[in-house]
C-alpha cells in the first residue's frame, strides 16, 4: 500500500493498486517506482494495519488518515456509529435470522430420537405416525413384532414391541417435543435480549439427544 503527500509531505492520498499517472512520461504502479522516482512524486509506502474489533449491528468502520508514526506513515481506521434507524433495521435482521437458526435446531432435535429404557427411538414424522398406531392397537397389536431401535452405526439393534413399549415411546415423544419446544422458547427470549443477537449460541441447553 501506498499514499500520496502534497508539497508540504502532508498526506493527500491512498493510491490505487494499478497504474496511477505521475506525470507525462510516467504511468504505472506505485510499487514499481524507483527510489528516486518515488521521492521525486512525494510517494510513501503505507504500513496496513488489521482492522479493529466493533458491532457490525451498530457501527460501522471506514479508511482515515494515515499517521507517520515513528517514521512510517501507518494505516488508520475510523469505526463510526450507524444511524438509529439503521440500527433497528440490523437488530431486526439479527433477531430474525437468530431465530431461525433456533428453529432449525429445534426441529432437528425434534426428529433426532426419543430415549425409552435403555434404547432410543426413530422420531422421525413416519416413525411418529407407525408408532402412534402402534399405541392405538394396545392390546390387539401382533405379538413377537420385532422394532428396529435408532441407531448411528450397524449392526441395527432390535427389541420386541409391546403394548406398554409402544405407549411408553408415544408418552416419551409428547415429553420431548414439549422439552425441546421450551428450550426454544428459552432461546428466543434470551437471543431477544442479548446486545449481539447475529452471535447468539443456541448449541447449549436442549434435552439430550442420541446426538448429543
Amino acid at each position: 500500500m501506498h499514499i500520496h503527500l502534497n508539497d508540504q509531505n502532508q498526506f493527500l492520498r491512498v493510491l490505487p493498486t494499478g497504474n496511477v499517472e505521475f506525470d507525462a512520461n510516467t504511468y504505472q504502479p506505485a510499487h514499481t517506482l524507483t527510489p528516486e522516482q518515488a521521492d521525486a512524486f512525494r510517494v510513501r509506502p503505507m504500513q496496513p494495519t488489521p482492522t479493529p474489533a466493533y458491532n457490525t449491528l451498530t457501527h460501522d468502520i471506514r479508511a482515515a488518515t494515515p499517521l507517520l508514526l515513528e517514521g512510517t506513515w501507518t494505516q488508520q481506521w475510523d469505526v463510526y456509529p450507524l444511524p438509529a434507524d439503521e440500527v433497528a433495521a440490523n437488530f431486526t435482521a439479527a433477531r430474525e435470522a437468530a431465530w431461525n437458526r433456533i428453529k432449525a435446531e429445534r426441529d432437528r432435535r425434534k426428529f433426532a430420537g426419543v430415549k425409552v429404557g435403555q434404547h432410543w427411538f426413530h422420531s422421525d414424522d413416519s416413525s411418529r405416525i407407525q408408532q402412534l398406531a402402534l399405541a392405538m392397537m394396545g392390546a390387539n397389536m401382533q405379538s413377537g413384532l420385532q422394532w428396529k431401535t435408532l441407531t448411528l452405526s450397524p449392526p441395527p439393534v432390535f427389541v420386541t414391541m409391546t403394548p406398554a413399549l409402544a405407549a411408553a415411546i408415544f408418552q416419551a415423544t409428547a415429553a420431548s417435543d414439549a422439552a425441546i419446544f421450551a428450550a426454544a422458547e428459552a432461546h428466543r427470549i434470551a437471543m431477544e435480549a442479548s446486545s449481539d443477537p447475529q452471535g447468539y449460541d443456541c448449541t447449549s441447553g436442549w434435552p439430550a439427544t442420541i446426538d448429543g
